[in-house]
């Protein structure tokens, strides 16, 4: 079977620490299997993580805003805005190539989720 990995960006540990909160309040707790994040990249084969070293990250931490909450179907996420991160990801996409999953090939749109098949209302109506 072959290995696919996820690529995500690195939070601030105060952002970390205000989303992954916000993921085990309302996170079903049986799915919830991973801390907050940020993904790049949902699959990544390992040859293309390969390509990865060939991409300059900042030197320093690249800015972003929380703009929003979505609902995503069956859960919740808030939106991230950053036109440096969006570089970033272009940059990324661009040096590893190859065949992308069909998650890729959607438009980006960042964003930590925060619920995922759980109760919507129970999110939405938190304060």
């Amino acid at each position: 079977m072959d290995r696919t990995f996820i690529l995500t960006a690195e939070l601030d540990p105060a952002s970390f620490a205000w989303l992954d909160g916000l993921r085990r309040e309302h996170f079903p707790p049986e799915r919830n299997l991973l801390p907050a994040h940020l993904t790049l990249f949902h699959r990544l084969s390992t040859p293309q993580t390969g390509c990865l070293d060939d991409v300059a990250v900042p030197a320093a931490p690249i800015p972003i805003r929380y703009d929003d909450v979505r609902i995503l179907g069956f859960g919740v996420a808030i939106g991230i805005r950053s036109p440096e991160l969006e570089r970033l990801r272009a940059a990324l996409r661009s040096a590893i190539g190859g065949e992308f999953s069909r998650q890729e090939g959607q438009s980006w749109r960042p964003h930590a989720t925060i619920q995922n098949k759980g109760d919507c209302c129970r999110c939405v109506g938190a304060s």
